[in-house]
């Protein structure tokens, strides 16, 4: 099952993902009280009123994604058999869908560093036993196809594909060999970043300070520097973490071939280990690092109509298109 966030009837709504529609849960929900047929209580279990948000769905556990499982399935049979005229105010084409990432409340995403030998070997660390990183903010986040804009004082940047780990329930405190009962399912995560500092073009002029300002803060911190999306993959349907082909394409040209096998610290692990020091609640992302290249560098111009595109087998594929502000690349 693939679950969205995206805009319909203009607000941001709670949806399944089928082949060639999106469904919106509450307005499923609502036309299946009104026929009076045994759908009639097909979100029975997920409580009044209808959660609003993906992380408070995500919230109401197994019962929740039962629901929505009923739901799609009368959605579906609805399609087939029914009127459309009732049911088409809460089906989206998937080519009209306007996507939000799925859990634009979630309060920042928790990526992981150095973790996969390549990384390792490419900076000079050496692997640890446990999972370190940083925590990107949410003004970062984009969904599936919103523009994530290149400042014009930006010298260069860099991109990664990356594998969202998403917990369906509130983690604190959570052993190792029962991590993963609270994954929820998956998404593709894109770690952006500007990293370019030199403390001799500091005094040169605004663009340069602004550019090496920015690149103080590691880089990770700019508006839109975290696309998620386009859904969340249950765990049921992706099966084996550890056996993903991860691949990043730049406007149609691969860039970059990875697989979650590369993985140094795990999702048990890396749950485990972090829950210890915080808590962890449903909705979290952890975006659980590169698993070939550690960042696709970008120094030209990226002309107009340029893409970032994020392939994980079985998870789905995020798109966002680039909108580059900078005149030329400064060495």
């Amino acid at each position: 099952m693939r679950l969205a966030t995206f805009v319909s009837r203009g607000k941001d709504r709670i949806g399944v993902v089928g082949e060639d529609w999106v469904f919106e849960l509450s307005g499923i929900k609502s036309l299946a009280q009104e026929t009076g047929s045994k759908w009639a209580g097909l979100t029975s279990g997920v409580g009044e009123p209808f959660p609003e948000t993906m992380a408070e769905f995500l919230e109401t556990g197994g019962s929740g994604l039962d629901a929505a499982r009923r739901a799609f399935e009368f959605a579906q049979t609805y399609m087939e058999h029914g009127d459309r005229v009732l049911i088409e105010p809460y089906a989206t084409p998937l080519e009209e869908v306007e996507w939000r990432t799925p859990l634009p409340d979630n309060p920042c995403v928790w990526c992981i560093g150095g973790n996969s030998p390549n990384t390792i070997r490419a900076k000079g660390f050496e692997a640890t036993d446990y999972p370190f990183g940083f925590a990107k903010p949410t003004f970062a986040i984009r969904g599936h196809m919103e523009p994530v804009e290149i400042a014009e004082f930006h010298n260069w940047y860099r991109w990664t594909p990356e594998l969202g780990v998403v917990l369906g329930r509130t983690a604190k405190n959570v052993a190792y060999d029962e991590a993963l009962d609270y994954v929820v399912g998956y998404t593709c995560c894109n770690d952006m970043a500007t990293q370019h500092y030199r403390e001799e073009t500091l005094s040169h002029d605004p663009v340069h300070f602004l550019d090496a300002l920015a690149a103080s803060y590691y880089g990770k911190y700019g508006d839109g520097f975290m696309p998620i999306g386009p859904y969340i993959t249950t765990k049921d349907e992706v099966g084996d973490v550890y056996d993903l082909l991860i691949v990043g394409r730049q406007s149609g040209d691969h860039r970059d071939r990875g697989h979650t096998c590369a993985m140094l610290n795990g999702v048990e692990r890396t749950i485990h280990t972090l829950s210890q020091h915080m808590t962890l609640p449903a909705g979290t992302v952890l975006a659980m690092g590169a698993m070939h290249v550690d960042g696709l560098h970008i120094k030209d111009v990226m002309p107009e109509g340029g893409y970032m595109e994020v392939d994980i087998e079985r998870v789905g594929v995020l798109r966002n298109p680039l909108v580059d502000h900078r005149t030329c690349y400064r060495p």
